[in-house]
């Protein structure tokens, strides 16, 4: 895996050979594999998906050539995500139709998974992220808010006892902060922050009236987070801290000028900034900010892959800005965008490894597939 910015998309469908480059056309999957919803990297080239219907993928080649794995798990009928260690090992939440979120492993690159939820998950599996600084997944269950569950494989996980659990779900267990030896997660009840990923101290509680979006993103110097009211049409708001510290956020605005709504805000961090998206009348824009205070229309108008009605999601990295939706573009500066995967292919997610973009989502066909920068 690995390469270089700019050096273009290579795209392979599920498949048990073969595949595609960005460009050419995509070949046709010899085994039908649904749309891959998220993905992990669990090392070298190693990737894995899931999917909304219970099935998986993998790939040994960063995406170039996907196998399908159906139904891995015969009590599992839909996965919600997927965390990676980069090391051989990959925890995914699956949901089970009588037993609730279960935590289900794979420690040889997605080929066979198992069922490693541990006693005392009650209610089912409600949160799961991967530390890379702690080298450690870490799941809380959907009742009992005083637990936590660690494991450093993704198969023995040890019972914590927190005042205050990290209960996100789904998208923002990707909104984890590392720096200065601390870890920040959250999601509606708060923001949590952590030295070992074993004890939570609560630096943000959850907004009156609403609740957060997601997780927390950090520009170097401030820490943010997007707020949703609990009213319609939700009307939203950022908090933002230099220190991330308890009793030290800031709320800012609920008018964002020139933008006064933002159904859709997940606030990421890219390059000492800000970055959201805002609708207006089912016209997506996008802003920048230093601060959550003042900001900046940076809506990429008229750039193929961009499509106004569509939800897009920010992904930032070291030497760009990716905006998936309608397609793959990115930016460096917020104002030129190029195209890297065409609007045919659905992108469902993208994320970043080692300097590479990768990704997972659908072809024109509806068959799942990974996609890289190369």
């Amino acid at each position: 895996m690995g390469g270089f910015f700019g050096q273009g998309i290579s795209v392979g469908a599920t498949q048990g050979l073969g595949g595609g480059f960005f460009g050419a056309p995509i070949s046709t999957p010899t085994v039908s594999l649904d749309a891959l919803i998220d993905l992990a990297y669990v090392g070298a080239a190693a990737l894995v998906g899931v999917t909304a219907t219970g099935n998986a993928a993998y790939s040994s080649d960063g995406g170039t050539t996907t196998h399908a794995v159906i139904a891995p798990l015969a009590s599992i009928n839909a996965f919600v995500l997927v965390q990676g260690d980069g090391a051989g090992h990959a925890v995914a939440i699956g949901q089970d139709p009588n037993q609730g979120n279960r935590l289900v492993t794979t420690v040889d690159g997605g080929h066979t998974w198992t069922d490693t939820t541990p006693a005392g998950m009650t209610g089912g599996v409600l949160s799961l992220y991967y530390s890379s600084s702690l080298s450690l997944f870490i799941a809380s269950p959907v009742a009992n808010g005083t637990r936590v569950f660690s494991s450093p494989d993704g198969v023995t996980w040890t019972l914590h006892a927190v005042a205050n659990r990290p209960d996100v779900f789904r998208f923002p267990s990707d909104h984890l902060v590392e720096t200065g030896g601390l870890i920040y997660i959250g999601g509606g009840s708060g923001v949590q922050r952590s030295a070992d990923g074993l004890t939570f101290t609560q630096v943000l509680p959850p907004p009156l009236g609403g609740s957060y979006n997601a997780g927390p993103c950090y520009t170097g110097t401030l820490f943010g987070i997007s707020m949703a009211a609990a009213f319609f049409p939700p009307v939203e708001s950022e908090y933002t801290s230099a220190t991330g510290a308890n009793l030290s956020w800031t709320h800012r605005s609920d008018a964002i000028s020139p933008f006064t709504s933002k159904p859709y805000p997940v606030l990421h961090a890219y390059n000492g900034q800000f970055v959201s998206g805002i609708n207006a009348g089912n016209n997506q824009t996008f802003a920048t900010s230093p601060d959550c205070i003042t900001w900046t229309d940076v809506t990429p108008v008229g750039v193929p892959g961009f499509a106004a009605t569509s939800v897009g999601v920010f992904l930032p990295t070291a030497t760009a800005l990716y905006l998936f939706g309608a397609g793959v573009i990115h930016s460096t500066n917020f104002m030129a965008w190029a195209l890297d995967v065409a609007v045919t292919n659905t992108v469902n997610n993208m994320k970043t490894f080692s300097g590479a973009v990768v990704g997972c989502g659908a072809d024109a066909g509806g068959n799942g597939l990974f996609f890289k920068v190369l």
